[in-house]
């Protein structure tokens, strides 16, 4: 409720001093993601987002690389960010540079897919027994696949990682919707990998600025709370496709 308190009155701070003006050539901000670029987390991420930062004046852009190098990238400064995380992430990677705009970006749900098992009876008890892959970038399934799984392997990409599956390295693989769009693919069209239901797990994700941006976390918090508030949050996430 504090927080709720507080976010109004940094909006109300906002639009009496100016303060939410249109985004200036100038001001730019470039952040990190690992996801897939074109993917449907990544393009729903880019609207909202892209949109959260226009209202307080400032032009974002992302810069996609590999999960942990987009971390490190944000970390040290060399970008300005990571655009799309958990919200454990800075106690996971032990990060120090990285501020949580403490507004949720979205709730993103992660599955089971496989050609050869049809359902987990058990959630993540289910993999006691099992090879499981998983995506190298997501630090949260990594922790949650090596706590449950007989046997983990990490992969570099999501592209590679559904490649292994399909050729029966392992058991399952976990990932987000958005990260097995490669199965649309038409070498994939006779596979037989299935997405198992329901839903291994659902969590919030966050939008993280570094330190040298601290002055802003409150104005990205307030925005995105007002896109909320007024329809244009909802508006955005029904345009992508």
């Amino acid at each position: 409720m504090a927080f709720r308190v507080l976010i109004s009155f940094v909006i109300s701070f906002l639009a009496l001093y100016g303060l939410l003006r249109p985004a200036q050539a100038e001001d730019t901000i470039v952040l990190s993601t690992h996801m897939i670029k074109d993917s449907y987390n990544f393009n729903t991420t880019k609207v909202i987002m892209a949109e959260a930062f226009r209202r307080v004046g400032i032009k974002m852009t992302l810069r996609p690389t590999p999960g942990n190098r987009a971390l490190h990238e944000a970390e040290t400064g060399i970008t300005d960010g990571d655009v799309h995380r958990i919200y454990r992430i800075l106690e996971i990677k032990k990060l120090k540079n990285l501020i949580r705009v403490p507004e949720t970006q979205q709730t993103i749900s992660t599955y089971a897919w496989s050609k050869t098992i049809t359902k987990l009876d058990n959630g993540w008890d289910s993999l006691k027994d099992l090879h499981v892959g998983v995506y190298l970038g997501s630090a949260l399934l990594n922790q949650l696949a090596n706590k449950y799984a007989k046997r983990v392997s990490s992969v570099g990409t999501t592209e590679k990682m559904f490649r292994m599956l399909n050729a029966g390295r392992f058991d399952l693989a976990i990932s987000a919707p958005s990260g097995a769009v490669h199965l649309k693919s038409p070498k994939y069209a006779s596979s037989g990998i299935r997405r198992l239901e329901p839903s291994l797990r659902s969590f919030p994700v966050y939008t993280y600025l570094h330190k040298k941006h601290a002055n802003l976390v409150p104005l990205v918090a307030g925005a995105l709370h007002m896109m909320k508030l007024d329809g244009t949050y909802e508006r955005l996430l029904n345009s992508v496709n």
